[in-house]
């Protein structure tokens, strides 16, 4: 059988059989594959240890007629979780990827870089502005990116009060647009700041952020909104906030 070596992410698995697991990966240029690891679940299995959640590994990986076949893997970077809120960040971020990412998605690449420096922040610091940045830029790399620079409805410059972001119109609203659009998510000029520093800036930046507690409320609302929309169903964020405001 012809084979294949690549980089990627566990986002998933589930035991198969006897002995087995299924695994869902991230691979930069073959982007979302399942394959199967035949025996790993016996400790005596080479492989036993390297196929673990969340982590990184270089495979070797045989084309199978369901799945590919796990024919080598080697942990490069296994994931270090200190408690179970940075486990259930790093699950929800995967959740994610699971569900914008299809086989064959050419935005993969950008994707996998995107998760691995999430990962590597979360460990640092299992910081709920982590995963909001990770959300903003996951919508950036699958072309779903809101418009914040101008009004999405009218196009007219913003002004820093009464802003409002709208998923249904892809981005701002300006004090007008906003008695226009019934149904948007409210903000404040600083979380519209935070947003633009999202877009452009490393991951590794929103361990370093502080910022209002009303702020990162907003920024849960926001992301979940548009996140919502891109997807057409709801998504549970590790910590909820309601979501949508409706206006007069």
């Amino acid at each position: 059988m012809p084979s294949v070596k690549t980089r990627g992410i566990i986002l998933k698995r589930w035991s198969y059989q006897e002995a087995d697991r299924v695994l869902t990966i991230l691979a930069p240029r073959l982007g979302k594959i399942s394959a199967i690891a035949k025996g790993v679940r016996r400790i005596t299995s080479k492989f036993y240890g390297h196929v673990e959640l969340f982590g990184v590994a270089d495979f070797v990986l045989a084309e199978g007629r369901t799945w590919y076949v796990v024919t080598g893997v080697e942990t490069i970077r296994s994931f270090k979780s200190s408690s179970l809120t940075m486990t259930e960040q790093a699950g929800y971020a995967a959740k994610l990827i699971d569900r914008v990412i299809q086989e064959g998605d050419e935005a993969s690449g950008q994707v996998f870089d995107l998760f691995d420096r999430t990962l590597t922040s979360l460990c640092v610091t299992p910081s709920s502005l982590v995963l909001r940045q990770f959300e903003w830029q996951l919508l950036l790399a699958i072309g779903s990116q809101p418009e914040l620079s101008r009004c999405s409805h009218c196009a007219s410059a913003l002004v820093q009060e009464q802003l409002g972001l709208c998923p249904r119109r892809g981005g701002a609203l300006c004090p007008t647009c906003i008695t226009a659009e019934s149904v948007h998510v409210p903000i404040s000029a600083e979380t519209l700041k935070v947003l633009r520093l999202f877009e452009r800036a490393p991951v590794i930046l929103a361990d370093r952020l502080q910022v209002s507690a009303s702020i990162t409320e907003e920024l849960a609302r926001v992301s979940r909104a548009f996140l919502e929309t891109t997807l057409e169903s709801s998504i549970r964020q590790p910590v909820y906030v309601s979501v949508l405001s409706s206006v007069g």
